[in-house]
């Protein structure tokens, strides 16, 4: 990555009776664009242009107030390359300075949770009275924040099952609910417009032994 606009050295000097001199260059942003919450590197390089030893504060500066303070300490020639991670809440634009040197970063919003659900699955699809049902799909949380998600299972129309699954932003998670039905029949299955179905076949065999046979 090139400096911030090909700015020339500032130069600075520090009032004493050896009075060492220094020059600041070079100064980095990188990534200059990034999302909410995304670290920001911010570099500059510093150097002696002295034949006096000495130290020297670089001080960081975003949108004009104080964000770091680095304290080096250089020989006579000398130079250091001194940086400092940031990251930001609020998307905007944020104008860097350090000593003279000037630059910016952009800071985008995330997308906040979204999710999509595939692949619904009924297995079996056909059982007998009061044998257990899987019912599943997958969801997957297409935004860039956390969320939570409410799944909602519907059979003939109805409620019939939900749940609060917590999702990291770009997760994918398995949900299958498990249902019995005691009452043959033919049960559709609806999931987010996602839809199947089940039989409940009557067990005939527990008819029969009730019936003298």
């Amino acid at each position: 990555m090139q400096p911030m606009g090909g700015q020339p050295p500032s130069r600075f000097t520090v009032p004493s009776g050896n009075r060492p001199s220094f020059t600041v260059s070079n100064l980095n942003v990188i990534p200059r664009e990034v999302k909410e919450d995304d670290p920001v590197t911010i570099s500059v390089t510093v150097t002696n242009a002295s034949n006096v030893a000495g130290q020297y504060s670089v001080v960081f500066r975003i949108n004009h107030v104080v964000e770091n303070i680095s304290e080096l300490s250089l020989t006579p020639g000398a130079s250091q390359t001194t940086e400092f991670t940031v990251s930001k809440e609020s998307a905007g634009e944020y104008f860097v300075e350090v000593d003279g040197q000037r630059g910016m970063f952009n800071v985008l919003e995330r997308v906040p949770a979204s999710f999509e659900i595939s692949d619904l699955t009924v297995v079996p699809e056909r059982v007998k009275q009061s044998q257990p049902i899987a019912i599943g799909f997958i969801v997957t949380n297409t935004g860039e924040r956390p969320g939570v998600y409410h799944a909602s299972l519907l059979i003939k129309g109805m409620s019939e099952a939900t749940e609060e699954i917590h999702m990291e932003e770009g997760e994918t998670k398995q949900v299958t609910f498990n249902i019995v039905k005691d009452t043959a029949g033919f049960y559709p299955v609806s999931v987010e417009g996602l839809t199947g179905r089940f039989v409940v076949e009557m067990d005939w065999r527990e008819q029969g032994s009730g019936s003298g046979f």
